[in-house]
């Protein structure tokens, strides 16, 4: 199930929570206004006048918290979404969405975590299923 389409800023990729340290695998470090919205399983953003949008699948999504700025750039008190992830080889990376309204933020990550929670309560749920038969 998709969510609707927001908009928002995507401020950037950090490495390793160091902000002068950035991402630039599949797209991750040009920064830009466009759109977010949530997938089955992933949070995707699509930045204005680019083909791909950006994909984070929730099962490498670690934590998510709001903060004020991210990857060196502050938006002049409007909260940034910070997305903690594992990269396919194990890098741990910290991705920054901003928003207009804290209550926008706090909307985004309590979504995430419902979406995360069903899908490993999903994956559980198999593995008990299997283990009993």
């Amino acid at each position: 199930m998709e969510s609707e389409r927001q908009k928002a800023q995507y401020v950037g990729t950090e490495i390793d929570g160091k902000w002068w340290k950035s991402y630039r695998t599949d797209g991750f470090l040009m920064r830009g206004n466009g759109h977010y919205w949530l997938e089955a399983n992933a949070l995707t953003f699509h930045r204005l006048l680019t083909k791909e949008p950006l994909r984070i699948p929730f099962e490498v999504i670690t934590g998510a918290r709001i903060g004020s700025r991210h990857a060196g750039k502050w938006l002049t008190g409007s909260p940034i979404v910070k997305i903690d992830w594992t990269s396919p080889d194990g890098v741990r990376l910290t991705s920054g969405i901003g928003m207009r309204h804290r209550s926008d933020a706090c909307a985004l990550i309590a979504e995430m975590q419902r979406r995360i929670f069903e899908k490993n309560s999903d994956i559980e749920q198999a593995s008990v299923s299997t283990a009993q038969e």
